[in-house]
């Protein structure tokens, strides 16, 4: 008797052992329990597509068997069904930037893909602020590390290749007219006393920042279209003082400036 106990005492322990590993949050490229978005998704699952309630955030470097790159199909455009990168955003620059508000409203409830890796692009829309944010030297996408739940643009200049450009922490957000997005947050820590929040704001919104151009006082939302194919739209803080993107912001809301991005997954 007392040997068939051990028996199902060890049985038991074997089968905790498989279950454990076998657990979602184990599973290759499933976003790990460590990571500081982890908590932050379980409480905005709610916003997420997820399959009888159960949500298992993927990262989207790794969403295909056994935790691969799948690269996106590239969109067709009128007269090409599988247009280039470059032949897709050169056409798209050409368009208004309007036509890209329906397709980011209509990405609800998102997807529960975490941006992670490289994620190549760019700026669309013809309007002032569209054009006027491509004169930003040499960007060319954004990277993310879902493990620490950092970003940063990546930004080439003929042999300087920085993929460190303009950091900040990303995370999914609620926005009053959006509703939830991931949202790319810029602002600017500082461990100064006192004087920490003055600091911070003549750093975000009036001190230029890397490649003549400061971030500090804007930030993006994002959201996935479609598989590997992400779209951003770019925010002015209050009280902007910049002379970033025109005029900045000096009203005490936050703008929409009319600058969708988009963004397609690397495999390396």
């Amino acid at each position: 008797m007392k040997s068939s106990l051990i028996t199902l005492s060890v049985l038991a322990a074997l089968c905790g052992s498989l279950a454990a590993s076998a657990s979602p949050a184990s599973a290759p490229g499933v976003l790990s329990e460590s990571s500081p978005l982890y908590a932050q998704l379980q409480q905005a699952k709610d916003a997420f597509a997820c399959e009888g309630g159960d949500c298992v955030f993927k990262l989207s470097d790794q969403t295909g068997p056994d935790g691969t790159c799948v690269t996106p199909k590239m969109p067709r455009i009128p007269g090409n069904r599988n247009p280039t990168m470059e032949e897709f955003c050169n056409y798209h620059q050409s368009n208004p930037a309007e036509q890209w508000e329906m397709p980011f409203r209509a990405s609800q409830p998102l997807s529960t893909t975490v941006p992670n890796g490289k994620l190549v692009g760019c700026i669309v829309g013809n309007n002032l602020f569209a054009q006027e944010a491509r004169l930003l030297p040499g960007w060319q996408g954004k990277g993310y590390n879902a493990t620490t739940g950092v970003f940063t643009n990546l930004v080439q200049l003929g042999l300087l290749d920085d993929p460190n450009a303009y950091p900040g922490k990303f995370y999914p957000d609620y926005d009053p007219v959006d509703g939830v997005s991931w949202k790319l947050d810029y602002s600017v820590g500082s461990t100064v006393p006192i004087i920490g929040p003055v600091y911070n704001f003549v750093m975000d919104r009036l001190m230029p920042g890397r490649y003549i151009r400061n971030m500090g006082g804007f930030e993006d939302h994002m959201r996935e279209l479609a598989p590997g194919i992400w779209m951003g739209q770019v925010y002015a803080l209050p009280y902007m003082l910049s002379w970033d993107l025109a005029l900045g912001n000096p009203t005490p809301f936050m703008i929409n400036v009319g600058v969708p991005f988009i963004l397609f997954q690397k495999c390396e």
